[in-house]
C-alpha cells in the first residue's frame, strides 16, 4: 500500500480507482483556516474589478473573436490516445463556464469598441488567467455571506445549501450524457412542434436538430483542423515542416523558402512548431463562423427555418451593456442564446452550451407561444413513461406497472411506477416540476419549495406504500387488501426487499445528494428517509452502465444508504463511479469515522461517454467484480429461481464490488484439500467472505459428489456459524461440487439467523 502524507493528513490508495484522504480534526486549526478564508474573500472582493478591467483592456486592444475562438477551441479539445479520451480539456482549469463568461463580457461592449489586432499567445494566456481568477473571486466573495451566519447551525445549513445551488448554476453544464440530452429534449418537445412553428417559424424539434447540427459541424471542423496541423508538425526537419505548412494549410501565402531563410539558425523544431501554431490560430475564428444558407443545406433544412432559429439564439454586441458583471455568473444570457450576430454573420463559439440549456430556452419559447400548460402536462406524462421504460430495460423480467391507483384510509393515491422482480418491489415516483431561475441563484423560498416538491413529497409517497407493504407482510388485514388491489403478482408475505426511487426531469442533483444538510436546515423531515433521487438522464446512464439487474438493484439500495451519511460534491455519476470501485460499501463512512465526500469519481464514465461521442470504440466501465463472482451472478440471473434476487443482493452486500479478488484462488486451495479426502474439523471445506461493514456474510462450501446428501444440512449449520462469527444476521451460501467445477455453484441459497427462544 502506498501512503503519502501532506498537511491535510494521510492519503490512502488501498482501493483501486479511489483516493481516500484521512483528515484528522485534531490536527486542524479551524480558526486559522477561517481567518485565511475570510482574508482570501476580502482580497477577492478588492481584486474583482481589476480582473474584469484587464480582460476588457485586452478585448479593446485585440480582435475579440480571435481570442474567443482560441480559448473556446482549447476548452472543447480533449486529448485522445490508445488508452482512451481525457476528460479534462487541454488547458487545466479552463472550463465551459469561463468561456461563457468571456463572451458575456464581450457583449457588454459595442462593436466599435472591439480591438482589431491579432492577439498574441501571451495576451490570450493572460485573458485565460484573468477569467479563472475572476470566477474564483466571485466564489470567494460569497464566503463572507456564509461567515456571517456561521454561529447559527440552521442558518449556516441554509447558507451552505444556497452555495451548493449557486456552484451548480455557475459551473455545472451537462445534465446528462450528450446523446441522452438531445434525445430527451427532442422527444419531450416533439408534440409541441405545430405550436412552435405557428408562433416562432420553427418547430421545437427543428431547434434541437439545429443545435445538434451546429455541435457536430464545429467539432468536425476543429477535429479536421487539429488533424491537419498534427500531420504538418510531424515533419522531422524545418524544411519539411515549413513546406508542408505553406502547401497544406489554407490561407497561407508567400514563399516557404523565404520564410525559412528568415528564421534564426538557432530556432529549434519545437520553437518553429509553436510559431506556426500561433500563426495558424489567426484563421481559427473562421471555424466558428456559420452561414445559415450553407448550414441549412448541410442538415437538410430550409434556410428560412435556420435563420429563424439563429435569430432566436443570437445576441448582438452591446446588448448586455446594462447587465451588471456580478449577475453574469448566475444569470448569463449566453446560456440560452450563445450565438453572436455580427452583421449578416453568426459566430458560435459555444455550440455545446445551447444543447445543455435547451430545456430552458424551449421553456421560455413555449411560454412566448402560449404553450406553457401543454408543456407542463407533457413533462409529467413523458417523465412517467420514460421512467417505466428505463426500469423495464434495467429489469427485463420484471412486472412493471405504471400509474398504479390505490387508496388508504379513504384517501386516494397514485404511484407512478411499481416494478416487481422475483421477491423485490421497486417503488418509483417521477416528479417533473420545473426548477426556477430564482432557486438556482440561491433564493431561499424558491429553493425550499423545490425541495418540498421534488424531494420531500415523493419520498413521503413512496415511504407510505413501503410501510403498507411491510404491514401487509406482517398480516395487517387492511394493508393486505391494498396490496391485493395493486396487481403485483406476488403475496405481500413473499416480498423480501422494497426499494424506493425518485426521478426528476430537471437536474436537482446538488440537493438530491444533500440529505444531512437539508435536515439540519429544517427543510427535510428528520424521520423521513430519502430514496435514491436522480434525473431521468442519470437513470438512463445507470441503466446502461449497470446492465445487470442485480447491480442495478444493489446500486439503488446503496444509494439510499450512503447519502444519509456521505455528501457528494459532484453529481449522480460520482456516486455511480464510487459504486463501480467499492459498491458504496465504505465502512469508515457508515461508522461515522470519516465524512466521505465524493468528487471526480465519474472520470471513467465521463471518458467512456466522450469516446462514444467522438465515434471511438470504448470499453464500458463496469463494477469491479472478479470473474468468479461475476459467474455466480450470471448463473443466478439466468436461472432466476425463486429467491435469486435475495441471494444475489446478499452476496453483493457480503462481497461488494472492489473486493473478493482472492476468493477464486482460495476455493482452488480448498478443492485440493477436499479432493485429498479429509472430512475432519480441520478441513471443513468452507470459505467465509464478509465486507468491513458486516452487512452480510457469504459462505462458499466445496464438496465432493459422494457427500451431496449431507450438503443442505451442512450449509444450514455453516450459515449459522458464519453469521455468529461475523456478527451479522444475513448469510448467503454456495455449494461448489468438485466433479462439476466448471459450474460456479451447484447449490445456492440464503439463510436467516435463528431467533432465540423466548
Amino acid at each position: 500500500m502506498e501512503i503519502k502524507v501532506d498537511e491535510l493528513g494521510e492519503v490512502h490508495s488501498r482501493r483501486p480507482g479511489m483516493t481516500v484522504r484521512e483528515v484528522k480534526a485534531r490536527d486542524i486549526d479551524r480558526e486559522a483556516l477561517r481567518a485565511a478564508s475570510i482574508a482570501e474573500a476580502h482580497a477577492a472582493t478588492e481584486a474583482f474589478p481589476r480582473h474584469l478591467e484587464r480582460i476588457r483592456e485586452i478585448l479593446r486592444a485585440c480582435f475579440p473573436p480571435h481570442i474567443l475562438a482560441t480559448i473556446s477551441s482549447w476548452s472543447l479539445t480533449h486529448k485522445a490516445g490508445p488508452d482512451g479520451v481525457a476528460v479534462d480539456g487541454i488547458i487545466a482549469g479552463l472550463e465551459q463556464h469561463h468561456v461563457e463568461l468571456l463572451q458575456a463580457i464581450l457583449l457588454r461592449m459595442d462593436r466599435w469598441e472591439w480591438g482589431v489586432e491579432r492577439a498574441s499567445y501571451h495576451q490570450i494566456g493572460e485573458v485565460m488567467s484573468e477569467l479563472k481568477a475572476l470566477a474564483t473571486a466571485f466564489q470567494r466573495r460569497r464566503a463572507l455571506e456564509v461567515d456571517k451566519v456561521s454561529s447559527d447551525p440552521q442558518r449556516l445549513a441554509v447558507a451552505l445549501i444556497q452555495e451548493r445551488l449557486r456552484d451548480q448554476t455557475q459551473m455545472i453544464r451537462n445534465w446528462g450524457r450528450y446523446d441522452e440530452m438531445v434525445r430527451i429534449v427532442r422527444e419531450l418537445h416533439a408534440p409541441l412542434d405545430d405550436g412552435f412553428r405557428s408562433h416562432h417559424g420553427f418547430g421545437a424539434t427543428e431547434l434541437v436538430d439545429v443545435a445538434r447540427g451546429l455541435v457536430d459541424m464545429i467539432q468536425r471542423r476543429l477535429s479536421d483542423r487539429l488533424a491537419l496541423l498534427d500531420g504538418i508538425m510531424r515533419g522531422r526537419t524545418r524544411k519539411a515542416i515549413v513546406h508542408a505548412y505553406f502547401e497544406r494549410y489554407d490561407g497561407v501565402d508567400g514563399d516557404p523558402e523565404e520564410f525559412r531563410a528568415s528564421l534564426s539558425p538557432k530556432t529549434t523544431l519545437r520553437q518553429l512548431r509553436m510559431m506556426l501554431h500561433e500563426h495558424a490560430s489567426t484563421g481559427l475564428m473562421l471555424e466558428f463562423v456559420v452561414d445559415p444558407g450553407d448550414f441549412a443545406a448541410r442538415i437538410g433544412m430550409s434556410t428560412q427555418v435556420v435563420e429563424s432559429v439563429f435569430a432566436a439564439i443570437g445576441l448582438v454586441p452591446g446588448v448586455l451593456r446594462s447587465k451588471e458583471p456580478e449577475h453574469l455568473f448566475l444569470d448569463n444570457p449566453i446560456w440560452e442564446r450563445p450565438a453572436i450576430r455580427d452583421g449578416a454573420e453568426f459566430l458560435l463559439f459555444l455550440p455545446q452550451t445551447i444543447v445543455g440549456f435547451l430545456p430552458d430556452l424551449l421553456r421560455e419559447l413555449a411560454v412566448e407561444a402560449g404553450l406553457e400548460k401543454r408543456l407542463e402536462r407533457r413533462r409529467g406524462r413523458y417523465l412517467e413513461d420514460e421512467t417505466a421504460r428505463l426500469i423495464s430495460v434495467a429489469l427485463p423480467t420484471a412486472r412493471v406497472l405504471p400509474s398504479v391507483k390505490w387508496s388508504w384510509k379513504g384517501v386516494p393515491y397514485e404511484t407512478d411506477v411499481i416494478a416487481v422482480v422475483d421477491k423485490v418491489v421497486v417503488i418509483a415516483e417521477a416528479k417533473s416540476a420545473v426548477l426556477t431561475d430564482a432557486a438556482l441563484r440561491g433564493a431561499v423560498n424558491s429553493a425550499r419549495r423545490h425541495v418540498k416538491d421534488l424531494l420531500v413529497e415523493p419520498a413521503i409517497q413512496s415511504a407510505r406504500l413501503q410501510d403498507i407493504l411491510q404491514a401487509a407482510g406482517e398480516g395487517d388485514a387492511e394493508a393486505m387488501a391494498v396490496v391485493a388491489s395493486l396487481g403485483l403478482g406476488i403475496d405481500a408475505a413473499e416480498i423480501e426487499q422494497t426499494i424506493r426511487l425518485s426521478v426528476t426531469l430537471d437536474d436537482f442533483a446538488t440537493l438530491a445528494s444533500a440529505q444531512a444538510e437539508l435536515k439540519r436546515a429544517g427543510w427535510f423531515p428528520d424521520a423521513l428517509v430519502q430514496p435514491a433521487t436522480m434525473t431521468l438522464a442519470d437513470l438512463g446512464t445507470c441503466t446502461d452502465i449497470l446492465d445487470r439487474p442485480l447491480f442495478f438493484l444493489h446500486y439503488l439500495i446503496g444509494r439510499e444508504r450512503i447519502q444519509r451519511v456521505a455528501p457528494v460534491f459532484g453529481d449522480e455519476l460520482d456516486y455511480l463511479g464510487t459504486y463501480l470501485n467499492s459498491g458504496l460499501d465504505l465502512a469508515e463512512v457508515v461508522a461515522g469515522t470519516h465524512k466521505g465526500m465524493f468528487s471526480r469519481m465519474s472520470t471513467a464514465i465521463d471518458a467512456y461517454h466522450l469516446a462514444l461521442g467522438m465515434g471511438r470504440d470504448a470499453e464500458k466501465p463496469r463494477p469491479r467484480v472478479p470473474p468468479y463472482l461475476a459467474a455466480v451472478l450470471d448463473k443466478l440471473e439466468v436461472g432466476q429461481r425463486a429467491g435469486w434476487t435475495t441471494t444475489g443482493l446478499t452476496l453483493l452486500d457480503a462481497v461488494p464490488p472492489g473486493t473478493g479478488d482472492g476468493i477464486e484462488d482460495a476455493l482452488e486451495e480448498l478443492a485440493a484439500q477436499v479432493e485429498d479426502g479429509g472430512k475432519g474439523p480441520d478441513r471443513p471445506g468452507v470459505l467465509l467472505a464478509c465486507a468491513d461493514s458486516r452487512r452480510a456474510v457469504a459462505a462458499f462450501h466445496v464438496f465432493a459428489a459422494r457427500d451431496r446428501s449431507e450438503v443442505p444440512e451442512r450449509l444450514r449449520f455453516l450459515g449459522q456459524y458464519a453469521m455468529e462469527t461475523n456478527e451479522t444476521d444475513r448469510c448467503v451460501m454456495f455449494g461448489r461440487m468438485l466433479e462439476r467445477w466448471d459450474q460456479p455453484f451447484s447449490i445456492a441459497g440464503w439463510v436467516k439467523a435463528e431467533q432465540p427462544d423466548v
